[in-house]
């Protein structure tokens, strides 16, 4: 038995109590955990995507440019 002293009287906690505490602690951090997975991978799409955009205007940057010169529109932004 493991025994807290306190100023009060004595509390001892027998292993499994202790046991339960920490299996009940450790599912409640698992079920916490599964709320940001669909957030998680929402970022991860939102990153890809963000990426993609920027490796194609690195890419074809100033085909578009030109093109929007050409066609009088690259004044407008």
């Amino acid at each position: 038995m493991i025994s807290v002293k306190s100023q009060g009287p004595e509390f001892k906690f027998s292993r499994f109590f202790l046991n339960e505490l920490r299996y009940h602690g450790v599912m409640s951090d698992f079920a916490r955990s599964q709320k940001w997975l669909p957030l998680t991978a929402l970022m991860l799409a939102g990153t890809l995507f963000t990426l993609a955009v920027f490796l194609g205007w690195m890419h074809y940057g100033s085909d578009i440019f030109l093109s929007l010169i050409e066609t009088g529109l690259a004044y407008c932004f």
